[in-house]
């Protein structure tokens, strides 16, 4: 939980969430908690989650650091290690708590709080900012010790492809938004249960999620969430592969394609809008790889009153174009455009 920024008041009531539904059968959970300046204590602890239901945090600190950036890949290695090497377990799983912006460099501007200012009371969690300091998602990826059952983003945009792609060979199953989540997150009363079944509740899990943000009103009705089968990773990239490889120079209009951002800054498009514009012969064949790889998404009918969700695949892609220039180069390092024969459309 990097919560060194604004997040800092929702991880305390995450950790309440978390401590309220705890019981030591379920097994160990351990939270590594960065919290803001003027918190008690503002350094990183490790957490021993216990039951408790007061709104204090009782949970046992069985570790301290030193005020360190908790974005930077060696902590968080480090820390990971040690964790999984000192506790033993059949198997890992990994929440990822903070800021998100899917695969976009840190220091970007996405985000509909910083374009439309709508919510001022409520961030959106948009991964890591420690002190300004943020993690690239390749770094993230690797620096994970070992492989988890699953991976959890409590953070926003992180259902992405490009996502994936960096994290397909460290978990068996992905649950992330490909729009905004709210500060409030996910609902972990109920989620940590779920998640500690002898197999753990993935779907549970989402619709949990979702059925909070549903029962909200107004603007605080704005949620959606997916649940990733990595299983079926390879076979996905095979087929996109097959398409980018045949459609030649086709250029599409982006103007109606489903957008997950507010501010529509054509970053983030919806994987399967686009792939039956670019292929319009085989949609069976778009909708059976992507049923396999996304076996559950859900999602509200707006994000904060400003984004209409009607195209919704569950799974966001960025589509180059002369808009988006900046981003060009650095797109080009990341494993989804050199696996995915994605190279080619950006020379058209």
């Amino acid at each position: 939980m990097v919560a060194d920024n604004n997040l800092d008041e929702y991880a305390v009531q995450d950790i309440n969430e978390m401590e309220s539904t705890w019981d030591d059968s379920f097994g160990q959970l351990i939270v590594y908690l960065d919290r803001a300046d003027g918190a008690a204590p503002a350094h990183p602890i490790l957490l021993k989650i216990i039951h408790d239901t007061t709104k204090s945090i009782r949970s046992r600190i069985i570790q301290t650091y030193p005020e360190q950036n908790s974005c930077d890949p060696t902590i968080i290695t480090t820390v990971l290690k040690n964790i999984v090497d000192e506790f033993e377990a059949q198997s890992y799983g990994l929440i990822y708590w903070s800021h998100g912006s899917a695969w976009l460099p840190h220091g970007n501007s996405i985000g509909g709080i910083r374009t439309t200012g709508k919510i001022n009371t409520l961030p959106i969690k948009s991964f890591g900012i420690d002190h300004n300091e943020g993690t690239e998602i390749a770094d993230l990826a690797k620096s994970l010790p070992c492989h988890f059952n699953f991976i959890l983003f409590d953070a926003c945009y992180m259902a992405s492809v490009e996502v994936l792609a960096e994290f397909s060979t460290y978990a068996d199953y992905i649950i992330a938004s490909p729009t905004e989540i709210l500060a409030t997150g996910f609902p972990y009363h109920k989620t940590i249960p779920a998640l500690f079944e002898h197999a753990p509740n993935f779907k549970t899990v989402c619709t949990d999620f979702m059925t909070d943000y549903k029962n909200r009103d107004g603007i605080y009705k704005s949620a959606s969430i997916t649940l990733f089968d990595l299983q079926h990773w390879t076979n996905f990239i095979t087929h996109v592969k097959s398409i980018f490889a045949t459609i030649g120079s086709k250029k599409i209009n982006t103007l109606n394609i489903q957008q997950y951002e507010i501010a529509q800054q054509n970053y983030l498009f919806d994987i399967k809008d686009l792939l039956v514009r670019l292929d319009t012969v085989n949609i069976h064949l778009h909708d059976n790889q992507l049923s396999k790889l996304i076996p559950f998404n859900d999602y509200t009918n707006e994000i904060e009153q400003s984004l209409a969700l009607t195209s919704v695949s569950g799974l966001s892609m960025f589509l180059p174009d002369s808009s988006n220039t900046n981003y060009h180069e650095y797109y080009k390092n990341l494993k989804w455009y050199k696996q995915s024969n994605y190279n080619f459309y950006f020379s058209l």
